[in-house]
């Protein structure tokens, strides 16, 4: 079991995440986020609201209209601009999108990080990175979504401020996850080549597993489970719990 840190718990201030990515999963992970928003002002006292900042530099191809959550009319539109512009008209936010790869610095200003990149790489910076840059005394969450054709994980990690001592230090994944070889995620030229990489329903499912663990985290003072992995092959799933 992992008791949640207060400044998620019980919040002071505006509770800031940074989503890396909004392709296939994170185009679904920032959906959900705006509907936890919602409920989080209903549910936790004292509530802050929750700031959320978008970064992913790629720009919306045809390939990605049928996984992600994209039309035919924003094509050749950055993908963080344009869904961030429809979720802050749609919902009234002022949450932010930078069309550009994540800056290891911001997250010294963050609370959650959620990664939902393409590639390994981006992955790796952060966690390498992260040790000497959390600021805030209680440290900072990672909620970390990968997957391949037919199957999936999300892991949570706490990574603790500088308050605490590192060896407290809670990563969600196997010991060998960041040493895994560079994901192979070209852009795909067609819908078809795009779903012949990816089955067409594994990023919504995956993005529910997950947004279901960053509502505990939000709205709860204690964790059981730390992950998922599911199998669209096999129709089942696994979860993982904390230490």
């Amino acid at each position: 079991m992992h008791l949640i840190k207060s400044f998620l718990s019980n919040p002071l201030a505006p509770i800031n995440i940074d989503l890396i990515g909004v392709g296939g999963t994170g185009s679904y992970v920032l959906q959900g986020l705006a509907k936890l928003s919602l409920v989080h002002k209903e549910l936790v006292i004292n509530s802050q609201g929750i700031n959320v900042n978008v970064y992913d530099p790629d720009v919306i191809s045809h390939s990605n209209t049928v996984r992600q959550l994209y039309n035919d009319n924003e094509i050749g539109e950055s993908k963080a601009m344009t869904i961030v512009s429809n979720i802050n008209r749609n919902y009234g936010f002022d949450w932010n999108a930078y069309e550009k790869k994540y800056d290891v610095k911001k997250i010294k200003e963050t609370h959650i990080i959620i990664l939902c990149p393409d590639n390994m790489k981006t992955r790796q910076d952060v966690y390498n990175n992260i040790s000497n840059k959390v600021n805030y005394g209680e440290g900072v969450y990672i909620i970390d979504f990968g997957n391949s054709y037919d199957y999936g994980q999300v892991y949570v990690s706490y990574i603790p401020g500088n308050s605490f001592k590192k060896d407290e230090v809670q990563y969600g994944f196997p010991k060998n996850y960041l040493e895994t070889k560079e994901d192979e995620n070209e852009p795909s030229c067609s819908i078809a080549e795009a779903i012949s990489k990816q089955k067409l329903f594994m990023n919504p499912l995956l993005a529910s597993h997950g947004l279901n663990l960053l509502d505990e985290l939000l709205t709860k003072e204690q964790m059981i489970y730390k992950g998922i992995y599911v199998s669209l092959e096999t129709l089942s799933s696994k979860s993982i719990q904390w230490n």
